[in-house]
């Protein structure tokens, strides 16, 4: 009915802007909705070093000039200490992604076993760099797609916050109910997590509406149930400072997303979505803490 509101220019801390003519683009969308952005390392080959991380930036600001950058390292069996350490005097690299090996788009090159990394962990904890965890268990521990986020929570995370406890930790993507309370109940506030706009907007119900299988919508961790999705609504209606925007817009080619391509590309109308979300949840006083202000406060960067 034409009302407006005015919030502070949002930031996305989870987007995935490729590279070449594909970040050419796309980038321009997501910079035209946000402020800041904070993004994905895994290209083919991956952002695993400091001068990786440089070039890349370089090739983004080519593509959008003065855009507001927070790169990050994508965490393999080799990460040392010493790389970790680079990033922190880097003053780009705010954060490393944890990627089980073989459970996303361009993951094969991620961590086998969380001792493979364990030195690298400690160098995060003490230098104040982020873990940013892709929340879900390889299919062959857990081969149900709809069970891996949570046994990630019980096997996983819990071990990652129980050994390195001052380790801030962004559980990315949030999509079930165990996820959501974890990031809750959790006594201190070195955990979060991003929420995307279809894991707000939607349940795995839309995912078959009408007896087809709609492939816009299909994304890992992938949609879950109403009472998962409701599990997340309440927890950003709530106004819990630890839940803020990350859209994961991830874009693939229309040839390989009909193919099944995994990953929602939302860059260009993720603001309207999440406003619509909290419009129906009748929490728009919460918007602007959630899109603007709360993974700010964060990753430090008020």
């Amino acid at each position: 009915d034409g009302q407006s509101l005015t919030i502070r220019k949002p930031d996305d801390f989870h987007v995935h802007l490729r590279d070449g003519n594909v970040l050419k683009t796309v980038a321009p969308l997501s910079a035209a909705q946000f402020g800041r952005i904070l993004v994905m390392p895994n290209l083919k080959p991956p952002v695993v070093t400091v001068e990786d991380a440089k070039q890349y930036r370089d090739r983004i600001l080519k593509a959008v000039p003065g855009v507001d950058l927070i790169m990050t390292l994508y965490l393999t069996d080799n990460t040392t200490p010493e790389m970790i350490r680079d990033a922190a005097n880097s003053g780009i690299v705010k954060a490393c992604k944890l990627y089980p090996a073989g459970v996303t788009t361009n993951s094969a090159s991620g961590v086998t076993s969380l001792d493979k990394i364990s030195k690298a962990l400690h160098a995060m904890e003490e230098l104040g760099i982020i873990l940013c965890v892709h929340g879900e268990v390889t299919p062959d521990v857990r081969e149900d797609m709809f069970d891996r986020e949570r046994e990630f929570v019980r096997s996983v995370l819990v071990r990652i916050t129980s050994t390195y406890p001052k380790l801030k930790v962004v559980v990315e993507h949030v999509s079930t109910k165990e996820a959501v309370e974890y990031v809750l109940s959790h006594p201190s506030d070195n955990i979060s997590a991003t929420v995307t706009p279809q894991h707000l907007c939607f349940d795995r119900s839309a995912l078959f509406k009408n007896s087809k299988l709609h492939m816009d919508l299909f994304c890992l961790p992938i949609l879950k149930t109403r009472d998962d999705r409701e599990a997340i609504r309440s927890a950003v209606k709530s106004g819990s400072r630890r839940f803020f925007a990350g859209t994961d817009s991830a874009p693939h080619p229309q040839c390989d997303k009909i193919e099944g391509a995994a990953g929602v590309f939302s860059a260009a109308a993720a603001v309207e979505l999440y406003a619509e979300a909290f419009d129906e949840m009748d929490a728009m006083e919460q918007l602007e803490p959630f899109l603007s202000e709360n993974g700010a406060r964060f990753y430090g960067l008020e």
